[in-house]
């Protein structure tokens, strides 16, 4: 669907909703222009597995240190009946 950076995802893009705590707070954002974080890479990494992901969106019911991957970003790190995992994740360089 169609995220809030304004770009429209599928299940098979490795992209991520962040929390929308980062989302807002990002810098250079200004709550009505397009976010700067949008289409920055971060990696995420979970048991040893690593995968990079794009941010395409914000996730409004994320807490602090949540983010919604899409289904084939998540399944680089487990298996999709494991649903809420603890991940680590850093900018891409």
């Amino acid at each position: 669907g169609l995220g809030a950076c304004g770009i429209v995802n599928t299940d098979t893009d490795f992209i991520v909703a962040m929390t929308h705590i980062v989302f807002d707070a990002y810098p250079g954002y200004d709550g009505v222009d397009c976010n700067p974080i949008c289409n920055r890479p971060i990696v995420v990494t979970f048991q040893g597995k690593s995968v990079e992901v794009t941010v395409t969106d914000d996730c409004g019911a994320c807490g602090n240190n949540e983010m919604q991957l899409s289904p084939a970003a998540f399944e680089q790190l487990a298996d999709e009946s494991e649903g809420l995992i603890d991940v680590s994740w850093s900018w891409a360089n």
